[in-house]
């Protein structure tokens, strides 16, 4: 095989992995979209899709190290709490504020509070290696790496969340 031959297979193979990402987005939006999600706070179809909206738009201007799908999932979670239940939301760790935002307008839904819990300083002194589960990749962290500053948060979730449901907490934990 030719070098060619082996840049175009692996562009078949980029290609094919691509569409079955999509393919497994497209998936996992119109399950969202049309399950009972929400029925218990009487969110409708076109609020569902407008909050897919949302959570694309913070996905194009956050940066993120959580992918779309989780955030899905933790909305399909909170929007399915009883609203007889008390209790508020907590996101401990958040980077720029990305997660925070699609949690926040969780909450404003919900009626409920989103407590961010960050040091907004980035990661302590400690220097931790991790091993990524399916592809073995060693990723080293180190001090200040995932800082969030706290006004760029804030001013991520005004433009993007729903910062009236957010009360932020600031310290190590």
């Amino acid at each position: 095989m030719n070098i060619l031959e082996k840049v175009l297979l692996q562009i078949g193979v980029l290609k094919y992995t691509m569409g079955a990402n999509l393919l497994r987005r497209f998936q996992l939006i119109k399950d969202f979209i049309y399950s009972a999600v929400g029925n218990e706070y009487k969110i409708s179809v076109k609020e569902k899709k407008r909050l897919i909206s949302e959570f694309l738009k913070i996905q194009e201007n956050v940066k993120s190290m959580t992918p779309l799908g989780l955030w899905m999932e933790m909305a399909k979670e909170i929007l399915t709490i009883p609203e007889e239940m008390e209790g508020d939301i907590i996101e401990c760790g958040a980077y720029l504020g990305a997660s925070s935002c699609a949690l926040s307008i969780c909450a404003s839904l919900t009626a409920r509070k989103l407590y961010v819990r960050d040091s907004f300083e980035g990661l302590p002194d400690d220097e931790i290696t991790y091993t990524a589960p399916y592809t073995k990749t060693k990723i080293r962290y180190r001090k200040g790496d995932f800082c969030g500053k706290l006004d760029l948060v804030k001013q991520n979730i005004a433009q993007y969340g729903s910062i009236n449901s957010v009360v932020f907490i600031p310290g190590n934990f």
